[in-house]
């Protein structure tokens, strides 16, 4: 007699490694169709004879997946020792990891929504709207990762 836990189907696998394999096979199939995504973005650039911006998604995109992956190793290995960024950015985050997540990204839509809301502002008092905007970014990067190590260390 079989319990539920260890229940065998017609693969020979129990019920719970057959769950595993579907995500796995999730995965695989996300990884594909991100890969799809970026050569279909670069090709795009690169039709319009924008062959920079099409070498940056591809390079920007690429360091991406393989930092994601890298992530998701170091957490399956080290698994309950893992840093909370691995377990979170590797989907094998626990609550409190999602709630660091959360409020980070709060915090950073927050600055974003300030910042951007000053912008038109500061930009008729003098201010060079180009180089804010290519401020921006470093400082939505800086904020979610100053964010993430402040909550992250207080709960």
């Amino acid at each position: 007699m079989s319990t539920p836990d260890n229940h065998q189907d017609g693969a020979g696998s129990t019920a719970r490694g057959a769950r595993a394999g579907f995500s796995t096979r999730a995965h695989h199939v996300l990884l594909l169709a991100t890969v799809g995504l970026l050569l279909a973005i670069a090709g795009t650039y690169a039709a319009f004879d924008d062959w920079a911006t099409g070498a940056g998604v591809l390079c920007g995109g690429g360091l991406v997946l393989v930092l994601l992956w890298v992530a998701g190793r170091r957490a399956s290995r080290r698994g309950a020792d893992a840093a909370t960024a691995e377990r979170v950015f590797s989907g094998r985050g626990d609550e409190r990891d999602t709630r660091v997540y959360l409020v980070t990204m709060s915090v950073v839509g927050f600055v974003a929504f300030v910042v951007s809301a000053l912008l038109p502002a500061a930009s008729g008092l003098g201010l060079d709207a180009d180089a804010a905007l290519r401020v921006l970014p470093y400082l939505l990067i800086a904020t979610g990762v100053i964010t993430f190590v402040v909550v992250d260390r207080r709960t």
